[in-house]
């Protein structure tokens, strides 16, 4: 208990916990607004009698935008908390110098390093795993009949 309780360890699971809350929160906004562009689609597609994979590559997309939007919008701060990691704990750096740092080196750009993997790794993920959660979602009847749970 002490070890988690010590100070650097409060600092350490604060900031992933900040950037945790952040990113979700992008997430799940940009969700619901692309959600919502996406909705006369959607409507169209049940019109013509279409519900099976074209529904499930329309939740595919949407939350895959999302994500990659979500990742560009949060990298410079991961990035430089990945920074302030390398440089450990005795760095004297605060985020604001390390931020000066990597403009003065790299320009606006050198904040958006790394986006290109985390969007190849985080958008096919997010696109999955909600077009899952989708079409589990179908299932409500299955094992809540009465129930109005997911309504």
């Amino acid at each position: 208990m002490e070890r988690f309780c010590s100070v650097t360890n409060i600092k350490s699971n604060f900031r992933a916990i900040s950037k945790s809350s952040l990113s979700g929160g992008f997430f799940f906004f940009n969700l619901e607004k692309i959600s919502e562009l996406s909705k006369p689609f959607k409507d169209k597609l049940k019109e013509n009698n279409q519900t099976g994979w074209q529904t499930k590559i329309a939740d595919f997309m949407t939350a895959g935008t999302s994500k990659g939007i979500t990742a560009t919008i949060v990298n410079p701060i991961n990035m430089l908390k990945t920074k302030a990691e390398a440089h450990g704990q005795n760095t004297p750096n605060s985020a604001l110098m390390m931020a000066k740092d990597v403009y003065k080196r790299n320009g606006i750009f050198g904040f958006f390093k790394g986006v290109s993997a985390t969007i190849a790794r985080d958008v096919p993920y997010s696109g999955i795993q909600f077009m899952i959660y989708k079409w589990f979602l179908t299932f409500e009847h299955f094992f809540f009949p009465k129930s109005k749970l997911f309504s």
